[in-house]
């Protein structure tokens, strides 16, 4: 076995951004350097997974330069006060930006857009690992596991999944992950969802609702349903989520799945999965009623040559909305125009 590290882009960088948009390389911008621009808005792509602001500024030949500045999904965006209104053609703004450390390239990545009216939009920060939705002022009581569960950021659950990956691979796992370039394999520029566990990592807001038959649990772009009545999964179609089968166990649900699609980053960033893929969960409410402990067990022998097996914390947040968008394919691919072939 083998843990190998990765070096697609800086270590530091991407650990700080993967938590926010898990898409591509940030590689093309100087995150060490700021511009300001003032100009015009010529377009603004209010789409998943990636928000674009096209913006005609002037250049210091008194004439004028069309920059793409780019940031992160809605969702982050929304916790930063922005929503599918904030900009629109022709408003005047002044832009603060990570520029692209080639100066003859016109793109960049945002930090802050200023409008005329006085307006201040801060924009989500690549090296900011805060959680990006502040602590409720109300601690909330769950009746059961059913509503909105907040994620809370962990590092040392996340680190495992995100380069250097802290995982025991196989030879295979190993020269796959040698082999990932973070800008053409990531599933993302074909709007392919991450999967379970890694989509709970990072998906900000779970909502669980339960039934009899069968129980949907939603995170991010993605609906898993979990066949509450079954007891095997013999017969069941392969699928990019897997089949699932859940029961309660002292008042835990555990949720059994296999059945995965191959998929190129099925297990952690860079490191894919496949039809060996078997996933344990368990999702049980803390004792005060307040928390959902979320445990899960990650085999696949095919990349993985030992067990993986963590647990993360989510805060009951029934005043939070749950909000889902569609993937954007034009925003999906638009990174590709950037980066250098």
């Amino acid at each position: 076995m083998r843990t190998v590290p990765m070096t697609v882009i800086p270590t530091a960088a991407f650990l700080f951004a993967l938590p926010l948009a898990a898409h591509h390389s940030y590689a093309p911008y100087d995150l060490e350097r700021t511009v300001t621009l003032d100009g015009v808005v010529t377009k603004f792509l209010w789409a998943n997974p990636h928000v674009y602001i096209d913006v005609q500024a002037e250049d210091d030949g008194n004439g004028t330069l069309t920059w793409t500045v780019e940031s992160l999904s809605p969702v982050n965006m929304r916790n930063f006060g922005w929503s599918a209104s904030s900009l629109a053609a022709g408003d005047r703004v002044t832009v603060t930006v990570h520029p692209a450390r080639d100066p003859e390239r016109k793109i960049a990545f945002g930090q802050s857009v200023l409008k005329t009216d006085g307006t201040l939009l801060s924009m989500p920060n690549l090296r900011d690992r805060t959680p990006r939705t502040a602590d409720p002022t109300t601690v909330f009581v769950a009746a059961d596991l059913s509503g909105k569960w907040q994620v809370r950021w962990d590092l040392g659950v996340v680190s495992q999944f995100i380069p250097p990956l802290a995982l025991s691979l196989t030879d295979k796992g190993a020269a796959a992950v040698e082999r990932f370039d973070a800008n053409l394999d990531i599933p993302g520029r074909d709007c392919m969802p991450f999967t379970v566990p890694y989509i709970m990592l990072f998906a900000g807001l779970v909502n669980i609702e339960l039934g009899e038959d069968v129980t949907v649990i939603r995170a991010a772009e993605v609906a898993r349903t979990v066949h509450m009545k079954l007891d095997t999964h013999d017969g069941a179609p392969f699928d990019g989520q897997g089949h699932s089968i859940g029961r309660w166990e002292n008042g835990a649900l555990i949720v059994d799945t296999t059945g995965f699609t191959d998929h190129r980053s099925g297990n952690a960033w860079g490191l894919p999965s496949g039809s060996q893929k078997h996933l344990i969960e368990r999702f049980a409410l803390s004792a005060d009623r307040t928390r959902l402990d979320y445990t899960f067990t990650l085999e696949d022998p095919e990349y993985l040559a030992a067990p993986v097996t963590a647990t993360l914390m989510l805060t009951h947040r029934p005043d939070l909305p749950f909000v889902t968008m569609p993937c954007d394919l034009e925003s999906a691919r638009r990174y590709l125009e950037f980066i250098e072939q």
